[in-house]
């Protein structure tokens, strides 16, 4: 009986271990992660990157002090990183930060609070905005979609109440 258990449990971490070596990786766990102080991305072996998230704040110091920056509410995605061309972008990227705690420039830990940016410029390089890109961006007044896109993921725009409209390209 111990012998009969032992080989359906060796049967049964051979048949896992085969299961989730044949489950292909995600597109992001295939690229190089880089983090600046504007954007976190992936960079791709095919030349392409996606964007993982937007940078609201920076730190920034100042007579031996740390304070928080906060960057434009109107970002522009770029078209390039070094040679990389900016083709997607990612789940979340520009979704909301409830909120954030932060140390000010006195060194007191402060709630940041942030609902998004009010606008944001996308280059004719992007083809696809992934599923949940925008999420909940109660700011978000307009995105401008460039004709070289092709798809635009489930729930994108969702709860992004302040949207006035989106001119979809030609090839949606």
């Amino acid at each position: 009986m111990k012998k009969v258990l032992s080989v359906l449990l060796s049967l049964l971490m051979i048949i896992t271990t085969l299961c989730a070596l044949s489950v292909p990786a995600s597109a992001e766990d295939e690229g190089t992660y880089v983090n600046t102080d504007y954007w976190s991305y992936y960079l791709y072996a095919d030349g392409t990157a996606k964007i993982a998230s937007w940078h609201v704040y920076h730190y920034e110091t100042l007579n031996g002090k740390q304070y928080m920056v906060k960057h434009t509410d109107y970002p522009e995605v770029p078209a390039y990183f070094g040679d990389y061309k900016v083709t997607s972008i990612g789940r979340g990227a520009f979704g909301t930060y409830s909120s954030q705690s932060i140390k000010n420039g006195d060194g007191e830990v402060v709630p940041v609070y942030y609902d998004g940016a009010y606008g944001v410029t996308l280059p004719d390089t992007v083809t696809t905005i992934d599923e949940m890109a925008f999420l909940r961006d109660k700011n978000l007044q307009y995105v401008n979609l460039p004709d070289s896109l092709e798809s635009i993921g489930f729930e994108a725009f969702s709860d992004c109440y302040n949207l006035s409209g989106l001119s979809l390209p030609a090839g949606l």
